[in-house]
């Protein structure tokens, strides 16, 4: 009687449940040599094809880098290329007495900065600017 009240009184409030037969327990399952050989099985597959996306995704990364770096290397030759005809052209305005040196001489300067910022641009990547604030 004493353990039908405490059960009672256990699951009506805190939803718990105590056993009259104290030797209830749940049974574990029989791992027999098949059943590991089952699940090594199944590991192993699973192992093999983590294994074969990374490599995919690898290849994949390799890929984009390089196509990246294709790309960047046109755009600075081509950056390159108009700078340099633009320099050509002042030379030659120059020579014939339509331009002034010190004009030459401003071109000059402004596409060897813009060349430098371009570089360092490509090596270091580009610069965030961020201001923390308080």
């Amino acid at each position: 009687m004493k353990i039908r009240s405490i059960r009672l009184l256990l699951s009506s409030g805190n939803r718990l449940f105590l056993s009259e037969k104290p030797e209830d327990k749940k049974e574990g399952i029989d791992w027999t040599p098949e059943k590991i050989e089952a699940v090594f099985s199944g590991i192993g597959i699973l192992a093999e094809k983590y294994l074969s996306f990374r490599d995919n995704n690898s290849k994949h990364e390799t890929d984009a880098i390089q196509l990246t770096a294709k790309h960047d290397r046109k755009i600075v030759a081509l950056l390159l290329a108009f700078l340099g005809s633009v320099i050509i052209a002042m030379s030659v305005l120059v020579a014939f007495d339509k331009v002034s040196g010190e004009a030459l001489l401003f071109a000059v300067g402004l596409t060897i900065g813009y060349v430098f910022a371009l570089i360092t641009k490509f090596i270091f990547g580009a610069r965030s600017d961020t201001v923390e604030q308080e």
